[in-house]
């Protein structure tokens, strides 16, 4: 499907727009809803949410929306009306009904004017879940016949969910564990999708549809383009044209801007930083006075600034307090660690790694530097050239402490024995390996500078098409070449000369300050 030929884009809610991982609509996801509706696609939410589920969204946020199929299909509502409400067949209902009550399965009806009410007191768990949702808690009421859009039925055992899919062929079953949802036959989301469609009077393959779950399949095959979430389930994944990056790190932006239907027109407004070598020159224990300018400047002409490096918090305690202070945000080991208005982010390593790894150092005696969620930073032994390393570079020393299985988020690890590498990152099969010279950091899956780079920007509803990445080691090589512009240092190794899109001057030289004035972000 060409971007030309789509017209609308239909949206599921839950862990598509809305990610329960950070209780927020990532400021991308909304910053792409906006465009999207300024370049005057039609916009549509496709939820399994019921009226009374939508209550705690905001509203502002609701009415970027030009309709909502909710009920995972069983209701379309545009503007203030709903243009229809299906119902399950009355003998059917009646039969379902009859069961749960019989086997004292705990469900939830909904009818067809809205009303939602527990048949029996279900639990604490299913009310807090209810309060949580949608901020209060169904009445208790027996069914006395009226027509119903849904019934919610849970915690069944095996034999009991066998027997409600019995009404499979009068109904639309939706499972999810041991409970799950009744609408009437043919009810879906894609069905949902084609009612939408002929709402706005377009063709149901005109429409791009977003997300993650198993309910979402036969929209995502209804719709012209189907999109899967990063964090969508594999079933998913085999239906959807596209499988986007999570949506914490800006997925549906990125996907909307490479289909065309939407454009990145901010350019720069966010730089980020190494510190050794790049803003802080080790040797004189500050930033150069030029460096301190260009900062400055920038944070006055409206630039974000953000430092991006592999110290730990307490290796960063003889930093200058105004050079942190000033930041907008931190990204520290490496990424293991972000540190955004006040708020800790932390990307742990697996304790099971940690220990296959912290047993293979301990018996071949290799030193290595852990830092935890505490912010505590450890040396595993007394090693007088690495004390002296951490002295040169950052003016202190680790204090010493074997790791207990504290949780951890960076191993920073001293060797030049390849075998011994090799060994230690398989130890670390899934996590990302990072290597310069002596020295050789472990952080979470996917994590290290680019990958944080990108997930700070999306916390300020910008890309890497939005960013500047300054650095000159071999562990700034990703972040310089994830920029959109990315600069090195004079004074850089040769692997981040190569990932740059410019080289300045050494830092002694004003470097830092140089590439500001050349790129017009600070003048003279």
């Amino acid at each position: 499907m060409k971007k030309e030929q789509i017209k609308a884009a239909v949206f599921d809610y839950d862990d598509t727009l809305y990610s329960h991982q950070k209780e927020e609509i990532p400021p991308l996801s909304l910053e792409a809803l906006k465009e999207l509706k300024k370049n005057g696609y039609i916009l549509g939410l496709c939820t399994s949410r019921f009226p009374a589920e939508m209550a705690l969204i905001s509203k502002d946020f609701l009415s970027l929306f030009d309709a909502e199929i909710q009920g995972t299909g069983a209701l379309l509502k545009k503007g203030s009306e709903y243009l229809y409400r299906r119902t399950i067949a009355q003998d059917t209902a009646a039969e379902i009904i009859a069961y749960l009550n019989e086997e004292g399965i705990p469900y939830l009806w909904i009818t067809d004017t809205l009303e939602e009410h527990f048949a029996k007191d279900p639990g604490t768990q299913i009310k807090d879940h209810t309060m949580r949702w949608q901020g209060s808690v169904p009445t208790i009421q027996a069914w006395s016949g009226e027509a119903l859009i849904n019934i919610c039925v849970y915690h069944t055992n095996e034999v009991q969910m066998q027997k409600i899919h019995a009404f499979s062929a009068r109904t639309k079953i939706s499972q999810w564990g041991n409970s799950c949802e009744i609408n009437a036959k043919g009810i879906d989301k894609a069905y949902g999708l084609q009612q939408f469609a002929d709402a706005f009077h377009i063709d149901v393959k005109e429409i791009a549809a977003f997300g993650d779950g198993t309910n979402d399949i036969s929209m995502i095959d209804c719709a012209g383009i189907g999109i899967a979430v990063g964090s969508a389930n594999e079933e998913l994944q085999k239906h959807a044209v596209m499988v986007t990056d999570e949506i914490e790190k800006g997925g549906i932006y990125d996907a909307c801007l490479r289909q065309g239907w939407i454009q990145n027109t901010k350019g720069i407004q966010i730089l980020f930083f190494d510190i050794d070598g790049t803003t802080y020159q080790n040797n004189i224990h500050d930033l150069p006075v030029s460096a301190w300018h260009a900062l400055r400047q920038l944070k006055k002409n409206g630039y974000r600034i953000v430092i991006d490096t592999s110290r730990a918090r307490e290796e960063m305690s003889q930093l200058p307090k105004a050079y942190t202070d000033m930041m907008d945000a931190m990204i520290i080991n490496a990424g293991g660690e972000i540190e955004m208005n006040g708020k800790m982010e932390y990307h742990y390593l697996p304790e099971e790694h940690v220990r296959k790894a912290v047993e293979l150092m301990e018996k071949n005696g290799i030193v290595y530097r852990w830092v935890d969620d505490q912010d505590e930073c450890c040396l595993n032994c007394d090693d007088p050239e690495i004390n002296a390393r951490f002295y040169r570079l950052y003016h202190m020393v680790p204090k010493v402490k074997k790791w207990d299985g504290q949780k951890l988020i960076h191993i920073l690890y001293y060797t030049n024995d390849q075998t011994m590498i090799k060994a230690i990152d398989d130890a670390f099969s899934s996590e990302t390996h990072t290597h310069f010279g002596y020295g050789h950091e472990q952080t979470s899956q996917g994590i290290d500078k680019a990958s944080a780079m990108k997930l700070v920007c999306a916390k300020y509803g910008l890309t890497l098409e939005n960013a500047a990445a300054f650095g000159d080691g071999a562990n700034d090589a990703r972040m310089i070449k994830a920029a959109k512009i990315g600069v090195a240092m004079g004074n850089a190794c040769d692997a981040c000369k190569e990932a740059a899109d410019y080289i300045t001057d050494n830092i002694e030289d004003d470097g830092l300050y140089n590439a500001c004035v050349q790129f017009g972000w600070i003048s003279r």
